[in-house]
């Protein structure tokens, strides 16, 4: 049995807000309300159509309305929502860090409450708005989902199952745990990489070689194929001089091959936390880590 089609609203197009409109309209549900104010280029950040509204009174004619700001404004769009929403309407936000709770000063006035967040991470190209649109980054992802038990949740579940999507109940005071694991593993991933790539790169140059993007096309293999490894298998290793708790290789590297002194700060603190990690520790690396003999800038030019 196909759940009912609703009438949908968003308040607030951060992240992939614009992806998940265009999700939902094609498969069969009508995005007519999207309300941002802060910015003037609503119409063209959601799905073409003329039923689209972007005062925030139309959300009133929502059955559920989809709030996508992120965590540090959802308290403001909800005290921004109290005198707009009401009756038999569903709210949710999709923030990773917080649950329920949240939606609190809206609980009392509507019918439910959830908090949604897909684990993905929009890897498309934005357009000619500069929209990160992506709608298909939602195929096959898992939901992080808290509601009450009973219709909330079980609302939830359906909402995620029709996007494609696999619901992961999270109890509301997890939220901030699970989120700080998915940044983690994102945002702080991709520091590292471009940390990366800089220091080959920079050798390159310096070396005489011409091409750009050097470390990019050295690391994409081996990134990738580390990455399947460490998800795949939760005992896995990497053999390299860390692992083998060789501080004279992991200290020589630093000091002669990292010049930046942000970026040598970081290899220190990976290589610390790295070191507790492997199998049997070393003590040495971690207390090179703390100490280290050549300071941030250990290379001589």
């Amino acid at each position: 049995m196909t759940p009912p089609r609703l009438r949908i609203g968003f308040y607030g197009t951060d992240g992939i807000a614009a992806g998940l409109a265009e999700r939902l309209t094609g498969i069969g549900h009508r995005v007519v309300a999207a309300v941002d104010p802060r910015r003037t280029d609503i119409r063209f950040r959601f799905p073409a159509g003329g039923g689209v509204a972007t005062e925030i009174g139309a959300l009133r004619r929502c059955e559920l309305v989809l709030i996508c700001v992120a965590d540090e404004d959802l308290p403001a769009a909800v005290g921004e929502l109290i005198p707009h929403v009401g009756g038999t309407q569903m709210i949710a936000h999709l923030c990773a860090s917080q649950g329920t709770r949240a939606l609190g000063p809206l609980a009392d006035e509507v019918a439910l409450v959830m908090a949604l967040h897909p684990c993905v991470y929009p890897v498309g190209s934005p357009d000619k708005a500069g929209v990160l649109r992506d709608a298909d980054a939602l195929e096959s992802v898992p939901w992080l989902i808290t509601a009450d038990p009973g219709p909330p949740e079980g609302v939830a579940e359906v909402f995620v199952a029709e996007l494609g999507g696999w619901p992961v109940p999270v109890p509301e005071n997890e939220r901030p745990a699970f989120a700080a694991g998915l940044q983690h593993a994102t945002e702080h991933l991709m520091t590292v990489v471009d940390d990366a790539c800089s220091m080959i790169d920079e050798a390159y140059f310096r070396s005489g070689g011409p091409q750009e993007g050097i470390g990019r096309a050295l690391l994409r293999q081996t990134s990738r194929r580390v990455l399947e490894v460490a998800l795949a298998d939760p005992d896995h290793s990497v053999p390299g001089p860390v692992y083998r708790a060789s501080v004279d290789t992991v200290r020589r590297q630093h000091d002669l091959g990292i010049p930046d002194s942000a970026t040598a700060r970081s290899y220190r603190d990976l290589a610390r936390r790295t070191a507790e990690l492997t199998p049997f520790g070393d003590i040495d690396i971690e207390l090179w880590a703390d100490r280290p003999s050549g300071g941030d800038h250990g290379r001589e030019e």
